[in-house]
């Protein structure tokens, strides 16, 4: 997955919110080939707070919320 840049560019331009993956692409923000899902076949999701940008996958087990997900950053 590209760099959290799409996500703030996004942000900054559309107000509050959360961009998709889908949206980056759409909004060309975010390369039409970059990887949209992690090593195991799982979707990158994106997360947003006021003061961060977070993008995680649901790891090697394929359920989110657990401690195997990986979150960058943690």
């Amino acid at each position: 997955m590209g760099d959290k840049g799409a996500t703030y560019s996004y942000k900054s331009d559309n107000g509050e919110g959360c961009p998709t993956i889908s949206k980056l692409r759409e909004e060309q923000l975010l390369a039409a080939s970059a990887r949209s899902d992690d090593a195991w076949g799982n979707r990158f999701r994106i997360q947003c707070t006021d003061d961060e940008v977070a993008v995680s996958s649901a790891g090697p087990d394929g359920k989110p919320g657990n401690a195997d997900d990986v979150r960058i950053p943690r």
